[in-house]
């Protein structure tokens, strides 16, 4: 048996001193947690297995806590847990016993946290079903609870989402040809993690907003006159000077009809 000699509070630890069978002392910092675990009160006694025990969970106890720390903070999941654990060079049984340790006073649930961040990213970020994949991925977590979690996700979701992220980004559209619009609306819904087919089809049946929300004619004419002014500047002829102009303005998506008849009903005349 192993006796607890003296307990004595060192700060925010306790210092153990334990009379061992062979009758020589041994002092060790011991965390509250452990003192509490194994109720190192002065003149209990350990058997020898519990001792051995209390000894391996001591090696680690600075890593459970700096352990508990990192996961409160950053929000980690099991895999990310086990890879900063690693890095702190843990061996790979002290690794598991931590991570037990961990899941058992339920500091680690990533069924609990992969739920949290569906919450955040599908319903605060609005973010789609292809990016919460990735981002679920990069967390660690197990192939089955991505795909029950993906699973989960309902086409209302995708629609509503679908619906503020068209609205909030028509606004940054309003200057826009709206062949560019469209282009830059597809591209935007596409990297939130939206499949494309999806998108395209979305887009497809929302173009009457878009012609609602962009005033075309008074885009191209702002764009025309800007041209000009800086094309004013230079030395190139009147047809070098139109054919920029027409280039520049298809390039940012307004119908050549459109800007032939600008050209024509004054070429160069503001009025």
């Amino acid at each position: 048996m192993v006796k607890v000699q003296l307990l004595k509070k060192v700060k925010s630890e306790y210092e153990v001193t334990f009379l061992l069978e062979n009758e020589t002392l041994e002092k060790c910092l011991v965390s509250e947690d452990l003192v509490v675990s194994y109720r190192l009160l002065q003149g209990k006694e350990l058997p020898i297995e519990t001792y051995s025990q209390f000894r391996k969970d001591l090696a680690i106890d600075v890593f459970f806590h700096k352990a508990i720390s990192y996961v409160l903070k950053y929000h980690k999941s099991e895999s990310e847990t086990s890879d900063y654990l690693e890095k702190k060079e843990c061996t790979k049984e002290e690794i598991s016993r931590i991570i037990e340790k961990l899941k058992k006073i339920n500091i680690i649930n990533d069924e609990i946290l992969i739920q949290s961040i569906f919450d955040i990213q599908i319903r605060q970020k609005r973010v789609g079903p292809a990016k919460l994949e990735y981002l679920l991925k990069e967390k660690g977590f197990e192939e089955s609870l991505i795909r029950r979690t993906l699973f989960s996700i309902k086409t209302e979701d995708i629609n509503s989402n679908l619906d503020a992220l068209f609205q909030k980004k028509l606004i940054s559209l309003k200057h826009q040809s709206i062949s560019n619009a469209k282009r830059l609306a597809v591209s935007y819904l596409y990297q939130k993690g939206y499949d494309l087919n999806i998108v395209q089809a979305y887009i497809i049946s929302h173009q009457d907003a878009f012609s609602k929300a962009i005033d075309e004619d008074k885009g191209l004419r702002t764009e025309y006159f800007r041209l000009l002014k800086r094309l004013d500047k230079t030395e190139l002829s009147s047809p070098q000077k139109s054919q920029k102009i027409i280039s520049s303005l298809m390039a940012k998506g307004y119908p050549y009809k459109a800007i032939s008849k600008i050209l024509e009903r004054g070429q160069f005349d503001e009025r």
